[in-house]
């Protein structure tokens, strides 16, 4: 007990000792009251005297009857005791209010409303005490009587006049002439602020100038009175304007301690920190004594104060008391101080609170739990364990507390708890089970969820659990686990099994639309699990139920079944145990029914009874699957699509299972005629199984792009499985709900392919339309490739010309240059048909030239020459043509493919060089050759430049060296062409024995020319120089360079022979070193150089002379065009003086 030293009782006078104790009738008349002699006091209804009601309220288990639960923890319930005040409150809007002795008190402005709440009934009647209208407020209490038996008594206090009224009974208060009144003296601009109920010793009140005043309503003899004095630390006028002076501004007065029955502590603190402490007493300010007067400011402000909200005695520890603060701007603190001998404080209790609005201390005896109660929240702490995290409850919007009251602990009748007087929730009971919280913030965050959870949805429900804890994951699975086995304790008992499931998959819904915000992604989908697997049982057990006599296979599905007992009896129910606590082990029974259906049909039984056993596998497997997916379709909220875990249904396990279910079904079903019971039983469950097959194997792919392949390639054989087993229907609604749409064309074709009639092939054709409708170009792609994979070109271009803009869009985004040409062609797009036909990778020489002369007409019609690299492809294949023809003659009488090769490289080779150097070499571009294929550039290039110079074969060094140049850098970069070029004219050069034609011993000039025209060299400078001056190469736009033999030396490029083999790169290495030396032979011995420009000269001149014998007889003929002297600018003249002028070579 507090104390500040024996004999300190101060002397103190009443300062309202003339007051009357007897009420006058004027002051607690309502105006226009008929007659002041007589109470006006009005009972709403019959008001139901609480003497004779059960006082205690029952253990907190049994709630009383007409007791509504809101939320019950392991630490506390929340419970309704009535069910609404807004009779109360439609008269008025400015209410304060209290509770205690088991009634509610209510305060207007100008009545008092009085109301049991510990009956039986949750509507009760309301005592209405009209008081003088004038004041904004008023402050009463409800008092104890003196006998325990009676109802409480009223006292009331108006603030700004100091009138007091006490009814000792609210049962007399019914009877004329029993208030009994009193006046507070104030002074000037004065009003009383606050109220404490001292219980027996009166009442409290503290004044806005800071002064305490005792109210006695007893006398010595316990006859009611009203007796006002002053509480003040030293005697007189002095020690009360002293007194007052130090505690301005009060913000908290409170009952503490009960010394005796007649005495009781009270403690006043100020908004920065004075604490008071008196004992008051029922005599009166004679009996009462100053306990303690400390200045608490420093030392709270050391602790982040910066206003004092409330106190509270702190019964626990001696000395002490709890004081609630403010820290900070959206912060609140409890502190708790401990006075030694010497009055010293210290701070013993620290506990961060959080933001509370208008935040009150409340602690019912034993004192273990505090309340913190503000506009919508209800805070639970323990003092004493700080380390234990706080409770909050958080109330509705238009909840309101109006009023709060104290309840404390009866052992074994009542827990301790406050009592809120709300204006929408009615009078709640916040009560704390032997002073218990949680014992980790890990737990409270679960207990939060249960709440949540299991009392959330309750309809009308005053609490608010929003928003939702953080870093619940954990919380949140422990819950979900818990309520899936059905061990939470917040799960209604139930007979019914069904009933119990369908609560279970209630609650898991509940958890994740609470939660589910604050969850990640992968608890989410653990809760998602949880419920969906809680639903197939649900859905699993009504199946069940509805055959539980004609079961065959159920009991035997069970797992561990032999093992499960209910309460270790001997009639124990397995499969009811599985579903009671084993359902989250539901996904075993997918794959025991598959193995109870392969059992059954690979053993030998008679059909029949592996029908039934089949067909109660099957239901088993799709209840459990298709109620899964459909709890999962009807819930989003679980986030599914942001998680690439696999989901339960799509395990190796289950996946495995069904396919090889829907096999062996489907064969199954095969062994049975048309039309027989159980074979269209099969067959209905086939759709099923196809169903749910599609839908487990598209949510794997969605999740492991990997297994896509297979998934299609499955989906496809279910589907026909189904056409097989006459569900055409059925395959078809399959694949429309999983887009499978190459199987919906292959069905809908095979159907119309099948088809005699008519109207079959029109209904086909209708439902392909209405598929390009409705998927749009989805389906249009797959129809196109469909028809292209069938080589059905004709359907391709003109069935469904309505949606030609579809195959438009296909062709741009899939590369069908050797068909999308003619629907270019056909809307008229030449240019993008010539582009299309260029794209053709054809490798056949006929084929490929008609494709390249089709694109050149579609270039000509919107240009007035076709594309440069057009032509040049053109004229390279024009020589590949001309080689090809020339191979295959000389291997006409062949008899195979190698003997095809062997007698071309015998037939065309050079002579003098052995065949086997070179012959594997060449073979491949041979081979192509002869099959009228395209070889690529480099191979013609080797292949063209060992072919021997004759009338049949005609220049091949040129025409590989023409080949080179019309191949795009696309397919030959220019580093690789040019080695090639250089190889090309190195060994036309080297072709001819120079040794020879050089020994001009005994050679008439004749002989000389006939050496050099001879040779493949002139040849070959010939054919260029031809080009050269030719109108192809103005088309081509590119001339043939005639190579000098020092620049046609070997220089290495490994990327130029990667064609070739490791040994044929060996000898191509060889053979161009040897060559590099013959150069430097000839050059050294015999001036290569010299006959190579007198070769060059002797092409030039033959050209000349050619062009000249051709213009003679143009003019013999007399056909020469007069134009022709305009286009005298074209000739070339080789020699500039007239005798020559018929040499001119024509160049256009």
């Amino acid at each position: 007990m507090l104390h500040r030293g024996a004999g300190s009782r101060p002397s103190g006078r009443s300062v309202a000792a003339d007051a009357t104790t007897r009420a006058t009738p004027a002051l607690f008349a309502a105006p226009g009251s008929p007659t002041p002699s007589t109470m006006s006091v009005q009972p709403d209804g019959g008001f139901q005297s609480s003497r004779n009601a059960k006082r205690d309220h029952g253990t907190i288990t049994t709630p009383l009857p007409g007791v509504v639960e809101w939320s019950k923890t392991s630490s506390y319930a929340v419970s309704r005791l009535v069910s609404s005040l807004s009779q109360v409150f439609a008269r008025g809007n400015n209410f304060t209010g209290n509770a205690s002795e088991g009634h509610g008190l209510l305060l207007s402005s100008d009545s008092a409303y009085i109301f049991p709440y510990a009956s039986t009934s949750t509507s009760p009647a309301i005592l209405t005490f009209p008081l003088p209208r004038g004041e904004d407020f008023l402050l009463g209490a409800l008092i104890p009587n003196a006998s325990l038996q009676q109802e409480p008594g009223l006292f009331v206090a108006l603030p700004s006049s100091g009138q007091v009224g006490y009814w000792p009974s609210l049962n007399s208060a019914l009877a004329p002439r029993t208030g009994i009144e009193g006046r507070v003296s104030l002074s000037s601009g004065e009003t009383i602020t606050r109220l404490c109920n001292a219980g027996a010793a009166g009442v409290v009140l503290a004044t806005s100038s800071g002064r305490l005043l005792h109210v006695s309503l007893r006398d010595g003899a316990g006859k009611a009175h009203v007796k006002v004095g002053s509480l003040a630390s030293t005697g007189g006028w002095l020690g009360v304007i002293l007194s007052a002076a130090s505690r301005r501004d009060i913000v908290s007065l409170r009952a503490g301690q009960a010394v005796t029955r007649e005495q009781r502590q009270v403690l006043a603190i100020t908004r920065r920190g004075t604490l008071s402490i008196w004992e008051v007493a029922r005599g009166g300010v004679s009996s009462n004594r100053n306990l303690l007067e400390v200045d608490l400011a420093g030392l709270l402000a050391a602790e982040g104060m910066t206003a004092v909200l409330d106190l509270a005695a702190y019964p626990l520890v001696e000395s002490a008391v709890l004081i609630l603060v403010q820290a900070g701007q959206d912060q609140v603190k409890l502190l708790g101080v401990r006075f030694d001998d010497q009055a010293v404080p210290t701070v013993f209790v620290r506990k961060a609170i959080g933001h509370v609005e208008n935040a009150q201390l409340y602690l019912p005896n034993p004192g273990q739990t505090v309340f913190i109660v503000g506009e919508r929240d209800v805070v639970l702490c323990s003092p004493g364990q700080q380390d234990l995290p706080c409770q909050y409850v958080k109330l509705a919007n238009d909840a309101g507390i109006v009023g709060v009251g104290i309840e404390d602990q009866l052992r074994g009748k009542r827990n301790a708890g406050v009592v809120l007087l709300t204006r929408g929730a009615g009078v709640l009971r916040f009560e704390v089970f032997d002073g218990r919280l949680l014992p980790s913030a890990a737990a409270s965050i679960k207990s939060h969820l249960e709440q949540a959870v299991f009392f959330g949805p309750l309809d009308g429900s005053p609490l608010s659990y929003t928003p939702p804890p953080k870093k619940a994951d954990d919380a949140a699975l422990e819950l979900s686990g818990e309520i899936l086995r059905g061990q939470s304790p917040f799960l209604p008992s139930s007979a019914s099994l069904s009933e119990a499931l369908e609560a279970r998959v209630k609650a898991l819904e509940s958890l994740a639309e609470f939660a589910g915000s604050e969850l990640s992604s992968a608890t989410l989908a653990r809760l998602s699990r949880d419920a969906e697997q809680a639903f197939a049982a649900d859905a699993l057990w009504k199946s069940v139920n509805r055959r539980v006599s004609t079961t065959n296979i159920m009991s035997r599905l069970v797992p561990g079944s032999t093992a499960v007992t209910a309460q270790n009896t001997a009639d124990a129910d397995p499969v009811r145990a599985f579903f009671a606590t084993r359902t989250d082990s539901i996904a075993q029974l997918v794959t025991a029914a598959h193995k109870a259906s392969i059992d059954a049909l690979a053993s030998s039984v008679q059909q029949q009874q592996a029908a039934d056993t089949v067909l109660e596998a099957n239901e088993v497997i799709l209840t459990i699957l298709l109620s899964a997916i459909e709890f999962r379709d009807a819930h989003p909220e679980y986030r599914l699509s942001e998680l690439t875990l696999p989901l339960w249904t799509s395990s190796n396990e289950v996946l495995l299972a069904t396919s090889v279910q829907y096999d062996a079904t489907l064969r199954f079903a095969g062994s049975w005629k048309d039309g027989s019971k159980d074979g269209e039983a099969l067959r209905d469950q086939l759709v099923g199984l196809a169903n749910a097959n599609c839908r487990i194997m598209q949510d794997k792919v969605q999740r492991d792009k990997s297994s896509e392949g297979k998934y299609i390639e499955s989906r496809s054989k279910w589907l026909r499985g189904l056409v097989e087993s006459s569900r055409t229907a059925s395959a078809l609604e399959v694949g429309e709900r999983y887009r499978d749409f190459r199987s919906l064309v292959e069905i809908c074709h095979d159907q119309g392919e099948s088809a005699s009639d008519e109207d079959v092939v029109n209904a086909v054709i209708r439902r392909l339309e209405w598929y390009l409708h409705t998927f749009d170009y989805d389906f249009a792609a797959v129809l196109w490739q469909y028809y292209l994979d069938k080589r059905q070109y004709y359907n391709l271009l003109h069935e469904f010309p309505s949606w030609r803009h579809h195959l438009t869009r296909f062709f741009k985004e899939h590369a069908h240059p050797t068909v999308s040409w003619m629907n270019d062609v056909a809307n008229d797009n030449y240019e993008s048909a010539a582009l299309a036909l260029q794209q053709v990778e054809e490798s056949r020489l006929d084929k490929s030239r008609v494709q390249l002369s089709i694109a050149k007409l579609c270039a000509l019609v919107e240009n007035e020459d076709a594309p440069v690299e057009l032509a040049r492809r053109i004229a390279r294949l024009d020589k590949l043509k001309k080689w090809s023809g020339i191979v295959r003659a000389a291997s006409a009488d062949a008899i195979d493919a190698d003997a095809a090769v062997e007698l071309a490289l015998d037939e065309l080779g050079a002579p003098g060089q052995s065949r086997d150097e070179y012959a594997g070499a060449l073979a491949p571009a041979l081979a192509r050759l002869l099959q009228n294929e395209a070889p690529s550039a480099i191979e013609a290039a080797d292949l063209l430049s060992h072919f021997v110079q004759s009338e049949a074969t005609d220049a091949p060094y040129f025409d590989a060296l023409l080949i080179l140049a019309c191949t795009s850098q696309r397919q030959l970069l220019a580093p690789q062409a040019e080695f090639w070029r250089k190889v090309v004219w190195r060994r036309a050069i080297l072709a001819d024995d120079w040794v020879r034609i050089a020994d001009t011993r005994a050679a008439t000039d004749a002989q000389m020319r006939a050496r050099l025209t001879g040779t493949v060299l002139f040849a070959t400078v010939r054919a260029c120089l031809l080009h050269n001056a030719s109108p192809s190469a103005t088309e081509l736009q590119l001339t043939v360079e005639v190579l000098p033999p020092r620049q046609a030396y070997h220089a290495d490029l490994p990327q130029a022979t990667a064609h070739l083999s490791n040994d044929d790169v060996k000898r191509f290495h060889h053979r161009a070193i040897t060559e590099n030396e013959r150069l430097d032979n000839l050059e050294g011995a015999h001036n290569l150089q010299r006959w190579f420009d007198a070769t060059v000269r002797s092409a030039q001149d033959s050209l000349a002379a050619e062009q000249g014998e051709l213009d003679r007889k143009e003019v013999e003929s007399g056909v020469q065009n007069p134009e022709d002297d305009e286009e005298e600018e074209d000739y070339v003249h080789v020699n500039g003086d007239d005798a020559t002028a018929s040499q001119d070579v024509d160049m256009a």
